[in-house]
């Protein structure tokens, strides 16, 4: 199985410098597929997205696109944005644009700021974007210790998905990364599943970070179905 690792930003400036250095990184550790991405409109006002307009998309695009050519046939490359849920109509147009008028690879739909404080809204909203958000990725799950109280709401989000062809993110960054009790709890849900599939992200932000937690992962054969989108397959 190949090693991927699907959810790299490129920092401090996500230049072609940048994403060069951290491939070259990848393939030191043998990681086989990569997708880079930035974030688009943040819903928090203390963060700022850095692919907010079509222009920064195509130019973030066209850097990725420059690195396919230098590596291919050496290592998979693909470019990607990470959105922010929200249910704001305004702030959902802002994303649909962006996703419309740019040939991004992938779409990594992601949970963050007022929608995780409590857990059950936490998880509702990423049903909602599996169920509705033109996504391809289900980014960074948290699943914390008491699991099992939410089972039925995995249920949930494990049918759409299959239904939706969405991927689920087992995020390996370190303070992201699920313990081996929850993943043999997913283990266990999945196998109810035979057509979900996963894909691994390290979440790095800068270029020593690209891969942690990759090859543990694999290391360990999990019975999980663990691939890229079939948007950005070659």
């Amino acid at each position: 199985m190949k090693l991927i690792d699907f959810h790299i930003h490129p920092r401090p400036n996500n230049s072609y410098e940048d994403m060069k250095e951290y491939t070259l990184n990848c393939i030191e550790k043998g990681i086989e597929q990569i997708g880079f991405l930035e974030h688009g409109p943040r819903i928090s006002p203390k963060r700022k997205g850095r692919l907010t307009t079509i222009e920064n998309c195509n130019s973030f695009i066209e850097r990725v696109d420059r690195l396919k050519m230098e590596f291919e046939n050496i290592i998979g490359i693909y470019s990607g944005v990470e959105l922010d849920f929200s249910t704001e109509l305004k702030f959902v147009k802002w994303n649909e644009d962006l996703i419309f008028n740019s040939n991004f690879d992938f779409i990594t739909g992601s949970v963050h700021g007022k929608y995780t404080k409590d857990y059950q809204i936490y998880i509702q909203s990423n049903i909602e974007m599996a169920k509705n958000w033109p996504v391809d990725i289900i980014g960074h799950l948290h699943i914390p210790q008491n699991y099992a109280e939410w089972t039925d709401y995995y249920r949930d989000l494990f049918g759409i998905c299959v239904e939706n062809n969405k991927l689920i993110e087992i995020n390996t960054r370190v303070d992201r990364v699920w313990t081996e009790d929850i993943i043999n709890f997913i283990v266990e849900m999945a196998s109810e599943y035979p057509d979900l599939r996963f894909i691994t992200g390290s979440d790095a932000h800068k270029s020593s970070a690209v891969g942690d937690g990759i090859a543990q992962f694999f290391a360990n054969d999990y019975e999980l179905s663990v691939s890229i989108p079939e948007m950005g397959e070659e």
